[in-house]
């Protein structure tokens, strides 16, 4: 029989999900091989947030430490692999993180070429838009930051993980990496070029 009976540890057992076009989340192309959409089918018993990452969840992993299980699309994932997780109608990212739509980092040229700020000058500050804030217990993290609020990302950095869906692309970040928020109006006559 290869059906798992029990998960150990802090693993679960995950069922991928087709990344294809049609799918409610995909990864932008340059990342689809490091991420996997997959659903929750069994928690190891020493997951120590357990009423987030239950049975039956959508969640996105990093696929970099993914193992194999016997069954086809059946794959094992440590909990610090999550990356995002489904409640509801919205995703948010695992931890104390927030989702972030990028504001006023990218430049179109004439020839429709987009040209990331942060290749242009040493300056690699970012502004974004909060999308949702981090999960935690099954609660949204209590952070003074709201969904909607303009915030300053500090710098660059391989924690944050690009993700896009509904057509627009979004950065998980770190807490640590938020340096301030302000308002739009602040953000506009300030940082708009």
């Amino acid at each position: 029989m290869n059906n798992v009976e029990k998960v150990i540890g802090n693993r679960m057992l995950v069922n991928r999900i087709s990344t294809a076009v049609k799918s409610e989340i995909y990864m932008p192309q340059e990342t689809i091989q490091k991420m996997f959409l997959g659903v929750v089918r069994k928690v190891g018993d020493e997951v120590k947030d357990r009423q987030t990452i239950v049975e039956d969840r959508i969640c996105l992993f990093n696929s970099f430490s993914a193992q194999k299980a016997k069954k086809a699309n059946e794959w094992f994932f440590n909990e610090q692999d999550v990356i995002l997780v489904k409640v509801g109608g919205n995703y948010h990212p695992f931890g104390y993180r927030i989702l972030v739509s990028r504001l006023n980092n990218t430049e179109v040229s004439r020839g429709g070429v987009i040209i990331p700020t942060g290749y242009k000058s040493s300056d690699q500050t970012l502004f974004g838009v909060v999308y949702s804030k981090g999960i935690s217990n099954n609660n949204i993290i209590d952070i003074p930051i709201d969904v909607g609020d303009i915030i300053k990302i500090q710098k660059w950095d391989t924690s944050m993980k690009e993700v896009a869906f509904d057509g627009l692309h979004y950065l998980s970040v770190p807490l640590s990496l938020v340096e301030y928020k302000c308002d739009k109006e602040t953000f506009e006559t300030n940082y708009v070029r």
